[in-house]
């Protein structure tokens, strides 16, 4: 699963649409598709597969990746985001494999 991508702006974040098709990883036959936004500097984007959040209902997930914004504004680099992802979702078993992409604009 592919929830929707998450914007960070300003403090807050929402999610974006999602695109039809894949979003992350590579398998036989993917369709991969596309949407626009336009980002700013100091946006951050997050994109996770669903396996991130083991036994989570999508909102309940969605709520604890959006209640990150604080510390996401606090961090110097895409890398120390994808760190406090870990150290938020990171301790859980999982049933699926789980994947994060961040993506940090800074120019």
């Amino acid at each position: 699963g592919h929830p929707a991508p998450v914007l960070y702006r300003d403090g807050t974040g929402h999610p974006l649409n999602a695109p039809d098709g894949v979003l992350l990883g590579a398998t036989t036959g993917a369709t991969y598709g596309q949407a626009e936004v336009t980002l700013e500097p100091g946006d951050l984007v997050l994109l996770h597969t669903d396996g991130l959040v083991p036994g989570h209902s999508s909102t309940s997930a969605m709520d604890r990746l959006l209640d990150l914004a604080p510390r996401f504004g606090a961090a110097r680099t895409a890398q120390d985001c994808v760190r406090t992802v870990m150290e938020e979702f990171g301790g859980a078993e999982r049933e699926d494999d789980g994947c994060v992409l961040v993506a940090r604009v800074t120019g």
